[in-house]
């Protein structure tokens, strides 16, 4: 398995049969065989995690599909010039619905065999099965899994406490958090892609070590953290108990070859 850090918390993960990539903001894509599938997530609506340029990869890729939060609104304007076949989706359901042709829009707590097309005689090549929680902030998380192989993409899933914030609002914050980690409780990911954000000063990484006490992750890249590469080695100086499997990111483009069962 190959793992390109974009940037910010995009990431594309390179399988023998298939790619995912998560969060597309800014950066080079790099080069793609176009014969291989082409899974593409967007956790939710904000610019740093949703770039229209995704749709662009359709003109490459014949076996390109898309999951996107249901957060994400695209006009009927939008679909006829991105060629997208409209299914009438039901947005105030929280069970993935198609909404044009190969892409499935996905509320939070949903589960499905992805991806979901009108076409029933299509068969991708491996497996892959999408769960979604809800973040904490906007949009879904992403759990998938590609065979025996499991992925979280936290998305913006994290605790959202800010030094100096009411104290009360600080511990609704937890408590939402909280409701999301019991989902995983005990789970075990292969890589999970998870936020850790300097903006919140003090209370940066806490949401990660919760989640390092949550679930078993054989190997934890750190995103969210704009641009600013040395919270990572601080991090790991701080919680060096928590560290063994926390991923060196040092550049956008950075390519990391991960055994899927070290």
């Amino acid at each position: 398995m190959k793992i390109t850090y974009l940037a910010h918390s995009g990431f594309l993960v390179e399988l023998d049969t298939l790619y995912l990539l998560f969060d597309y903001y800014t950066g080079p894509i790099p080069p793609l065989v176009p014969e291989k599938e082409l899974h593409v997530f967007a956790s939710h609506a904000h610019h740093d995690h949703y770039n229209d340029k995704i749709w662009s990869l359709r003109a490459r890729h014949p076996r390109l599909f898309y999951v996107l939060s249901d957060d994400i609104t695209l006009s009927a304007a939008e679909k006829k010039r991105l060629g997208l076949v409209e299914t009438g989706a039901d947005r105030n359901s929280k069970h993935p619905q198609p909404d044009g042709e190969g892409v499935t829009m996905a509320g939070a707590d949903a589960a499905f065999i992805f991806p979901v097309t009108a076409d029933a005689s299509y068969r991708i090549s491996e497996n892959v099965t999408v769960e979604t929680l809800l973040s904490t902030d906007e949009g879904v998380v992403f759990i998938v899994r590609v065979g025996d192989l499991s992925i979280f993409h936290a998305g913006d899933l994290n605790l959202w406490t800010w030094p100096g914030d009411d104290e009360a609002v600080n511990e609704d914050r937890l408590r939402r958090f909280m409701l999301e980690m019991e989902k995983i409780k005990g789970m075990c990911f292969d890589v999970a892609f998870f936020p850790l954000d300097p903006r919140q000063e003090a209370d940066c990484g806490r949401g990660l070590g919760i989640f390092q006490e949550t679930v078993k992750a054989r190997r934890i890249f750190p995103m969210h953290f704009w641009g600013k590469y040395e919270i990572i080695g601080q991090y790991v100086e701080k919680w060096p108990e928590n560290s063994g499997n926390v991923m060196m990111i040092e550049r956008e483009g950075q390519v990391f070859e991960v055994r899927r069962h070290p």
